[in-house]
């Protein structure tokens, strides 16, 4: 039994520790899967509400699924400063996607969070600068903060355009 664990414990990465490799699931040592990589979900596992959502509030939700495990690891010195603003920052960020979807009013709403999102890619580049996190982490998760920026970008238009025909 132990022979079969370390055979693909050499193909993992250096940060899966032995707990996790317990915890998981045989399949998950058998297809030798990278704990921290966000994995595609199937709409079985989606519930309904889920399935309906914006693509930027979905885009938002792997965000905060992936990243938070990974803020909540940090050394100290980053965790409850950095880390923490982070984790907020994104929480709130989900909230008023979330809010200005339900709204009447969307360009209230829509507006500051332009700043917002440039404020959490500053945060994730300086865990990065401080080497908290490793350069492909902090690729994937500025690949995702980008898709939200771009996302809200095009929200923002469409909002915008539309403002001068209700008016």
């Amino acid at each position: 039994s132990r022979r079969r664990h370390t055979r693909y414990w050499r193909d993992w990465s250096s940060d899966v520790c032995s707990s996790d490799l317990l915890l998981a699931p045989p399949s998950w040592r058998r297809r030798r899967l990278n704990f921290f990589e966000p994995t595609p979900m199937t709409t079985s596992d989606a519930s309904p509400a889920t399935r309906a959502e914006l693509p930027i509030i979905e885009t938002c939700l792997d965000l905060i699924r992936w990243f938070v495990p990974l803020l909540n690891r940090l050394p100290r010195q980053h965790k409850f400063g950095l880390g923490d603003r982070l984790t907020s920052n994104l929480y709130q960020l989900l909230e008023q996607l979330v809010q200005a979807r339900y709204a009447q009013a969307k360009l209230p709403i829509l507006e500051p969070l332009k700043a917002q999102i440039v404020v959490i890619q500053l945060q994730i580049r300086l865990l990065h600068q401080f080497h908290a996190i490793e350069l492909h982490r902090y690729e994937h998760a500025s690949r995702l903060i980008t898709e939200i920026a771009k996302q809200h970008s095009g929200w923002l238009l469409q909002q915008r355009r539309q403002a001068p025909q209700t008016s």
